[in-house]
């Protein structure tokens, strides 16, 4: 059974139950998708997307789960609809599909089941991996024609042409027009609780010395704190909450996801417990955000820590050394602080220099 053209067959793994996982891959699809010339492609004919259990619940219900995955997957094929199928049924359509039209035949496939004795073969098929430690390729990566996205700046990050892409498509579909919001003067600190069954929760104490600073900094710029958590949010009162702040301060955790849904040259500070650290989030997942980061500058030690000479090591080396390092409990120290409100004070004086700073 040959599905003709050129498809896009994307396979997600367990772990892309995960929000931040998930976006690794399916934003390679919207590179792809958007870039078929760049990867010998004269158009997407067909799109695969292949989940496992886990996450193809996400679409079959996806109400369930805040319409997260099935909203973003939606905005990166639009104006085509996507089908739930089997992978025969899958094969069904796209061989019934009119041809000679620029429109794709998008599937979420739930089963891989086909007549008994049969193979789907695909006469050519673009098979994408992951992005790792981001989720938007820099346009000097890959042969493109547009203009890039530049500021006048030079201490500000470059915006890559797939994130406005995506933002604008995002739009489209929850607004109706692809134009993004302007920047309000609004940050939010994301909240993980302090509870301590919580991954990487910060101590009571520390939180209310924190946003006390936080508080102080921001309102004497004429900027606004808000205070929030996602949980409970759907996917579009999440993007609702993001699309115009001016900033975004939060622990390292899937929920700093999000980020790439703010206006570029918007400001990012992301806190990592001690002796931990993460790329996925530098510069919003690469969408062009200023970025700073604070790692705790104290903590408690893994309890074999010397049998490997160092954390980075340990870390590499020992998954539950990794764990204690990633999950543990923050407790903020006065210099800590100090490093948060120096950072804190580069990003408000970062947006008000920049010309597509709030009024």
């Amino acid at each position: 059974l040959w599905v003709e053209g050129d498809t896009i067959l994307q396979k997600l793994d367990l772990s892309c139950g995960n929000i931040a996982h998930y976006a690794g891959r399916i934003l390679f699809l919207h590179h792809l998708f958007g870039n078929p010339s760049a990867y010998h492609m004269n158009k997407v004919d067909n799109v695969f997307l292949i989940p496992g259990d886990d996450v193809m619940k996400r679409f079959a219900a996806p109400e369930r789960y805040a319409r997260w995955h099935s909203t973003v997957f939606e905005a990166m094929v639009s104006p085509n609809p996507y089908h739930i199928a089997s992978l025969n049924g899958a094969y069904e359509g796209v061989r019934d599909a009119p041809k000679g039209t620029n429109a794709s035949n998008v599937y979420v496939i739930d089963s891989l089941a086909v007549p008994t004795g049969k193979t789907v073969c695909f006469r050519r098929a673009v098979i994408p991996g992951f992005f790792k430690g981001r989720f938007f390729v820099d346009d000097y990566e890959y042969p493109i024609a547009a203009q890039r996205y530049e500021s006048v700046l030079p201490d500000a990050p470059l915006v890559p042409l797939d994130s406005l892409r995506y933002r604008s498509r995002i739009h489209s579909v929850l607004y109706g027009s692809p134009t993004l919001f302007p920047m309000k003067k609004k940050f939010i600190y994301i909240d993980r609780g302090s509870n301590s069954g919580s991954r990487r929760a910060m101590s009571e104490d520390s939180k209310q010395v924190l946003l006390a600073m936080l508080r102080h900094e921001i309102e004497a710029e004429n900027f606004e704190l808000e205070v929030l958590q996602f949980d409970g949010m759907d996917f579009k009162e999440q993007h609702k909450t993001v699309r115009s702040i001016a900033g975004m301060i939060s622990v390292h955790g899937a929920n700093e996801v999000n980020s790439f849904f703010m206006t570029p040259f918007s400001v990012l500070i992301e806190l990592f417990p001690y002796k931990f650290d993460h790329p996925m989030y530098v510069n919003g997942g690469n969408s062009g955000l200023k970025y700073y980061r604070h790692e705790l500058v104290s903590g408690t030690e893994f309890p074999d820590f010397g049998g490997f000479g160092d954390a980075e090591t340990c870390i590499f080396k020992s998954h539950e050394c990794k764990v204690h390092y990633r999950d543990s409990k923050l407790i903020l120290t006065e210099p800590d602080v100090s490093a948060i409100r120096t950072h804190l004070q580069n990003a408000l004086r970062f947006l008000s220099n920049h010309p597509s700073s709030p009024p």
